[in-house]
């Protein structure tokens, strides 16, 4: 089949209407006890039942409540109403929790005429019971009413003086109450020292260093950042989950600069470096990097790494002119089901290590890599034990006749 056709199946194949839940992959327990709260206004009335139980079907759908689970629903809403109530109430133990239950039920509430009355009983005794204040009532009446109006304006003004008044709300949650709705966060130079936790989870635009020190703590999330600096931590944590973040310049010839950190997690990420730079290097600790995409590196390796230990799981590099991953003193690496395409460096294209500890390399595929001297995918400054590669895949790697130097133990598929 051709490719591009392929692609244009697929593409058709996508519901792009489909919206999918704040809590989707909670487990089905949580996720069960979620319904049966909102149910109580979908079926505590004839009328609300007329009206309401298509909409809170929808629900069901897109928060993908298992049919054996729903089933479930009207049966215990008739005969174990007070013992499954307080699971409600024992599951919404978060303000984010309380927050998004809230948006379904006034989104739910919308769609309520005769029921009216009831609605708004139910929803204010949810309130009392979270016990939100008179901001969080308001806030939450109001922007349920700029999105069924979809007056994105409005939602704006409202979230900035939600904020103001010291809340704190997730843009996801934002984006699942009112679709429309775009914020974009500017921030100059941000330094974060002692003690600080910082969350940026929405669209945003960086200027300048980002600093993470003596104990601070940023959290990147679920958003997509552009930035005109660098990220240095030292002494602080870092978290990036679900983002893509591309480089628009950079100040330094790595993006993400890592020390005196002992742990590192960044998942389902894409860097787009835009060959102004490389992308990562963790100098000290343990960085683990799943689902990660990173690309059009240049002036440095895509992954640079002088800690304890460097674990990759289902991670591409792709066009890293100036190498992919590069292991250095005593770092142990662990390779499983990456892609590597078009990395190119003067010894191992894709992979060098000097590491006196093991390394292995599995299920890995390989493609266009270019080593200038030896090694066009892999290469390991010494012949030595531990130094594992099993079942990776090779394309076009050159030198053909060094597409994988001083390997231990080596099995092709």
């Amino acid at each position: 089949m051709d490719i591009f056709e392929y692609f244009k199946k697929k593409d058709g194949e996508i519901d792009r209407d489909e919206v999918i839940h704040p809590f989707a992959y909670k487990d089905n327990t949580f996720k069960y006890s979620y319904c049966f709260g909102i149910g109580v206004l979908a079926y505590g009335t004839v009328k609300s039942m007329r009206e309401l139980l298509g909409e809170y079907q929808k629900i069901l759908t897109n928060i993908k409540l298992p049919s054996s689970y729903a089933g479930k629903l009207v049966e215990d809403m008739n005969n174990n109403f007070d013992y499954k109530i307080n699971d409600v109430f024992a599951v919404l133990d978060t303000k984010e929790k309380q927050y998004t239950f809230t948006a379904d039920l006034l989104k739910l509430s919308n769609f309520s005429l005769w029921s009216e009355d009831y609605g708004k009983k139910v929803c204010q005794n949810y309130f009392a019971i979270f016990k939100f204040t008179g901001d969080e009532k308001e806030f939450f009446l109001q922007y349920n009413e700029a999105a069924r109006k979809k007056d994105t304006n409005e939602a704006i003004r409202l979230y900035h003086r939600f904020i103001k008044d010291g809340y704190t709300i997730s843009y996801n949650l934002l984006k699942y109450i009112c679709e429309d709705i775009l914020i974009e966060d500017i921030y100059d130079n941000l330094i974060l020292n002692t003690g600080e936790i910082f969350i940026i989870d929405k669209p945003s635009r960086i200027h300048g260093q980002v600093a993470v020190t003596n104990g601070a703590v940023l959290i990147i999330k679920n958003c997509e950042v552009r930035i005109n600096g660098s990220i240095m931590v030292d002494g602080g944590r870092i978290v990036i989950d679900t983002v893509k973040l591309t480089v628009e310049d950079c100040t330094s010839d790595t993006m993400i600069h890592i020390t005196n950190t002992a742990k590192v997690d960044i998942s389902t990420v894409e860097l787009n470096c835009n060959f102004k730079c490389g992308g990562i290097w963790q100098k000290r600790g343990c960085l683990t990097i799943n689902n990660v995409s990173i690309l059009n590196t240049d002036l440095a390796p895509a992954i640079r790494f002088t800690g304890d230990s460097l674990i990759m799981n289902g991670t591409t590099l792709a066009d890293c002119l100036a190498g992919g991953v590069r292991v250095k003193e005593t770092g142990r690496l662990v390779v499983d089901d990456c892609d590597f395409y078009h990395c190119e460096e003067e010894h191992g294209g894709a992979i060098y290590s000097d590491s006196l500890s093991d390394s292995r390399i599995t299920n890995s595929r390989f493609t266009n890599c270019v080593g200038r001297y030896l090694g066009g995918a892999i290469y390991f400054e010494y012949e030595k034990y531990g130094q594992k590669i099993y079942r990776c895949e090779y394309d076009h790697c050159l030198p053909e006749d060094s597409i994988v130097f001083n390997a231990c133990e080596e099995e092709r598929p």
